[in-house]
């Protein structure tokens, strides 16, 4: 949320470029301020992967409303709309959590910052999952039908 929070407070100066980007320019810059090997990184990383991770999947956030260019601090949701809102995308949140646990452990074996790993393995993965996702088109199903297979609405 923090890196959300920032973006979002100097929105003119990435509106030229995609969300993540953005982000990306704020964490090269906590490299630079902070150094590659502050012991903040060992945390900081796991949050970073998980928040672009969950952006990337169109999951509401559900803890709290944060209002955009405003200074005012978030305010709580209702618990039964947050309660309803987890159930709806329970199947996302798994896949959030199976994303994460994989991207962790890619990221530790890779051995790059957290702007690499975004830029490269995250990004790769991340375009594959919304290529699952994608509806089949009628070309597609036309084939399926072909091989047999019935489909029902």
């Amino acid at each position: 949320m923090m890196l959300k929070g920032i973006t979002m407070r100097i929105g003119a100066v990435w509106d030229n470029l995609d969300p993540v980007e953005g982000r990306l320019w704020v964490i090269e810059w906590m490299i630079t301020t902070l150094g590659h090997r502050h012991e903040a990184w060992r945390w900081l990383t796991r949050e970073i992967i998980r928040y672009e991770t969950f952006e990337q999947l169109g999951l509401t956030h559900t803890c709290c409303k944060a209002r955009s260019y405003g200074h005012d601090m978030p305010t709580a949701n209702d618990s039964a709309e947050c309660a309803e809102i987890r159930d709806e995308e329970r199947l996302l949140l798994s896949k959030l959590d199976t994303l994460v646990a994989e991207f962790q452990e890619k990221y530790t074996e890779l051995g790059v910052t957290v702007p690499e790993f975004l830029r490269g393995y995250w990004k790769a993965r991340m375009e594959e999952v919304e290529r699952e996702e994608e509806p089949l088109d009628d070309e597609e199903i036309s084939r399926i039908r072909d091989l047999g297979v019935i489909i029902h609405p």
